[in-house]
Order: structure tokens, then C-alpha cells, then sequence
């Protein structure tokens, strides 16, 4: 019992002190992004506002494929507005 009461104690420390390392020198999101040059941070909100874009696109086709009385398997459009059909095999 002693020697698994002390496993745990070091397991413990060795995992804290993992912790506290990790919190004092990983910086935050938003500093990281600060110390970054100005045309990385322009090229990097470009694409956070494009994945944006997409992302909300393709909520826009979820909810109007849900609302749809269709079953699932007939819903044939893609995010884009392309048809697609799933029945034939892709050439």
C-alpha cells in the first residue's frame, strides 16, 4: 500500500509540474497571433474569415436539407449547388 500510495504522489507531481509548465510557457492564442508579422496575421484572418464563409455555408445546406420532407438518401445537391448523384459510380 505504501509503495502505491507513493506511485500516485509522484505520478501527481510529475504531472503538475507538466501543468505548470505547459500554463508559463505556451503563450495564449491571441498573443501568439500579436507577435506574428503583419502580413501573416492579414494572410491568417483571411483564412479564419473564409473558413467562416464556409462553415456557415454549409450550416445554410444542413438546415435547409433538414427542413426538406425529403429522406436523406434523395437530398442530391452539393454545398457548392452542383448536382451529384449518388447513384451513378464516379468516373
Amino acid at each position: 500500500m505504501h509503495r502505491f500510495t507513493k506511485g500516485l504522489i509522484v505520478s501527481g507531481a510529475i504531472i503538475g509540474v507538466g501543468v505548470l509548465l505547459h500554463r508559463y510557457t505556451v503563450p495564449s492564442e491571441e498573443a501568439f497571433i500579436k507577435s506574428l508579422p503583419e502580413e501573416v496575421r492579414e494572410r491568417l484572418s483571411a483564412q479564419q474569415d473564409e473558413q467562416r464563409r464556409r462553415k456557415q455555408a454549409l450550416m445554410d445546406h444542413l438546415a435547409k436539407n433538414a427542413a426538406s420532407d425529403r429522406p436523406a438518401w434523395e437530398v442530391l445537391t452539393t454545398v457548392d449547388g452542383a448536382a451529384k448523384d449518388s447513384r451513378q459510380p464516379p468516373t
